[in-house]
């Protein structure tokens, strides 16, 4: 009690408490994105959801894509982060979630400091793999690879950072499992990802996660994930990137062994000042359906290109506009009038960082 009055009588001085508060406030951002689409799938998929994707996921609308905002707060030794979010992203990519409280979650978690350079976080947090950023105003092309799209965008679980030099970072975590904010089983997942910025112009990353991503239903199904990628930056105007995404796991309805595979070329043209390009190019493979669920259980065979004209007129917001076609030996994609083996999409987009 007396530390108590003691504490309200220093905080009344005058003066005193003002300052309390500027330190305080000195230590925490809020930030805010917002990032809105038109999206056109000519095939006219009957669901207007434009198929295996969650990114401006509604064809023949205008929509928003993800909204969120978010406070971080960090002082020497403790950091914390809490965002709430919303969006077709949201609606799509969170559809597994038990309820709309857990949905809105984005980047919730709590950190503290272990030593120079080493946090631990403890939380929802953003996937320890993947070159492409969740957020479309930080990528060359306007949506993302499927390689991004059916890997974890987020992960709940303790994250442990390791700065170990002014070029290797380190990255290890224990979480519920793949992409889940709330527990499907008893088991938990781990992995680590490692990133190697070598100069300049080269970077390697490598990561992987491991664990049983069975339930009640499909009994044990033990994954086993591996992603690298590698980045060539010979000037400051132009980039390319090689990714390799591998899995395996016993199949959904047997236990025969499965694989997954994805490849992925990304490369960036700065053009102007304001204008930039982004190419990207992808296959995937995925017989099985381990990730990548299809209406005629065909498996998951795809080539995909894409091109997107970008748009920057400051350094917080972008206009982009993309061209991606789609196409295989299966029937993959369903419209108005049938089945078709591709597909060709335009979407143009907006996106604002606060």
């Amino acid at each position: 009690m007396k530390k108590n009055l003691l504490l309200l009588l220093v905080m009344s001085i005058p003066g005193f408490g003002a300052m309390a508060q500027s330190a305080l406030t000195e230590n925490i951002k809020v930030s805010a994105y917002l990032d809105s689409y038109y999206a056109y799938d000519f095939s006219k998929p009957i669901t207007k959801d434009r198929p295996y994707v969650t990114q401006a996921v509604r064809h023949n609308e205008f929509n928003i894509n993800w909204a969120f905002v978010k406070a971080e707060y960090e002082s020497e030794q403790v950091r914390a982060s809490v965002g709430l979010q919303t969006g077709t992203y949201v609606q799509s990519n969170y559809a597994a979630e038990p309820n709309d409280l857990t949905r809105m979650l984005y980047d919730t978690y709590a950190g503290y400091k272990l030593g120079e350079g080493v946090w631990l976080d403890v939380g929802v947090f953003g996937g320890h793999t993947g070159y492409e950023s969740p957020l479309s105003i930080e990528n060359e092309v306007y949506t993302r690879a499927l390689a991004t799209e059916f890997t974890p965008y987020y992960q709940t679980g303790a994250r442990l950072t390791a700065e170990l030099s002014e070029k290797v970072t380190l990255t290890g975590v224990l979480l519920n499992g793949w992409q889940i904010i709330q527990e499907t089983n008893d088991a938990k997942s781990y992995g680590f990802n490692l990133n190697f910025a070598i100069s300049e112009q080269w970077e390697v990353n490598y990561g992987n996660l491991l664990g049983n991503e069975g339930t009640a239903a499909t009994g044990s199904k033990y994954r086993i994930y591996n992603h690298f990628y590698l980045k060539h930056s010979p000037s400051d105007k132009f980039h390319v990137m090689l990714s390799l995404d591998h899995g395996m796991q016993e199949a959904w309805d047997s236990d025969e062994s499965a694989n997954f595979f994805f490849a992925t070329v990304i490369a960036g043209w700065q053009v102007s000042e304001k204008v930039d390009l982004g190419f990207r190019y992808e296959y995937v493979s995925d017989d099985h359906e381990i990730l990548i669920g299809t209406a005629n259980n065909l498996g998951f065979n795809n080539q995909i290109g894409s091109i997107s004209v970008n748009f920057r007129p400051v350094s917080n917001i972008a206009l982009r506009s993309e061209l991606r076609v789609a196409g295989g030996e299966d029937l993959l994609y369903e419209g108005e009038e049938g089945l078709y083996k591709g597909t060709s999409q335009f979407i143009v987009g907006m996106a604002v960082k606060l």
